[in-house]
């Protein structure tokens, strides 16, 4: 798990797609240890794009707990995440 800095209001990360829609989820655990799934959204483009989204109110502090992708056809393709950060 990855710490969330106390104040952190938005998640950011780099995801590289082959082009095969594919979108991208995280899992987050604040303070309290309550856990709830941001998603970053929806790589479409061949090559890397840049996923940022605000945090959901509650969730300024805590830990990043797990990352999945989701896409049209399960297992098939492939997504490389890199650079995962909090932003104050």
């Amino acid at each position: 798990k990855a710490a969330l800095p106390k104040g952190s209001a938005h998640l950011a990360l780099w995801a590289y797609s082959d082009g095969k829609a594919h979108t991208v989820h995280v899992q987050v655990m604040n303070a309290s240890g309550t856990r709830t799934v941001v998603t970053m959204g929806t790589v479409i483009a061949k090559g890397w794009s840049f996923l940022d989204v605000p945090l959901p109110s509650g969730y300024t502090s805590g830990y990043v707990t797990a990352a999945q992708v989701s896409g049209p056809t399960p297992k098939a393709g492939s997504v490389v995440l890199a650079g995962l950060e909090a932003r104050i």
